[in-house]
């Protein structure tokens, strides 16, 4: 029976999707500089590409708040807040029925009343 359990949890896992993040963190302009620490003169670990994406952790309460952690391979890196922006991904995975959407829609206005 242990065995039957297994072989279930196995099967199931393998066949579970991942989901999508609902938005992926990236640099707003070229050039933007990785320190170590959230300063400007500590030391420079890379510089990002513009759209380059991020691994965004959260934001920093160093300095006022104005920096953000982020993970580069693995490696924690500080970068200027204002220099990155969140691109939205969509969320939608298949075909949506107008007939539907526009019934949900109705009964969301009328639930506004």
């Amino acid at each position: 029976m242990l065995n039957f359990l297994l072989l279930l949890t196995i099967v199931f896992s393998s066949h579970a999707q991942k989901e999508k993040p609902l938005s992926i963190t990236k640099s707003k302009f070229s050039d933007v500089k990785v320190y170590a620490q959230p300063s400007t003169s500590s030391p420079l670990i890379m510089s990002l590409e513009k759209d380059e994406p991020v691994d965004f952790h959260r934001k920093s309460i160093a300095n006022g708040g104005h920096w953000s952690i982020v993970n580069l391979a693995g490696r924690p890196g500080y970068v200027l807040t204002n220099e990155l922006y969140n691109e939205v991904q969509p969320q939608f995975s298949g075909k949506v029925k107008k007939s539907k959407l526009k019934s949900e829609v109705v009964a969301n206005l009328k639930n506004l009343d």
